[in-house]
């Protein structure tokens, strides 16, 4: 699969499409060519090279046992931005986070060879 092409956005135009993003919710077990990172309305290419991509993350009787439902924020960076150490680009990604949505129950984190993977506890106003 290949990424989406690279589209940044001013952050005021990615937050007031952040809600959309969070539907629909995802089977964790979802074929690649499924993946929320291939549908646009949830990849918010940010003007610093920052590529997040937004999705709620449902668990199915294969992936329930993991962490139940989840926010997943991915982050990665796109190729040519000016390379950050992994705590400096975990700490960026922890404030967009914050900055998108608020500070949250973070429920696990995994860092890829290409991106940064945050699952956090959805609000209840979400799930509903």
């Amino acid at each position: 699969m290949n990424p989406l092409a690279w589209q940044p956005e001013p952050k005021d135009a990615l937050r007031a499409r952040f809600t959309a993003a969070l539907s629909p919710g995802y089977l964790r077990s979802i074929r690649p060519q499924d993946a929320p990172g291939l549908n646009r309305k949830h990849v918010f290419d940010m003007e610093d090279g920052i590529r997040m991509v937004v999705s709620l993350d449902l668990a199915d009787e294969e992936t329930k046992h993991l962490m139940g439902d989840a926010l997943h924020f991915s982050f990665g960076l796109v190729p040519g931005t000016k390379k950050r150490s992994v705590d400096a680009f975990a700490r960026q990604a922890y404030t967009l986070i914050v900055e998108f949505w608020h500070k949250p129950d973070v429920l696990e984190t995994y860092m890829s060879d290409r991106a940064l993977h945050v699952w956090c506890q959805p609000d209840k106003v979400i799930k509903a």
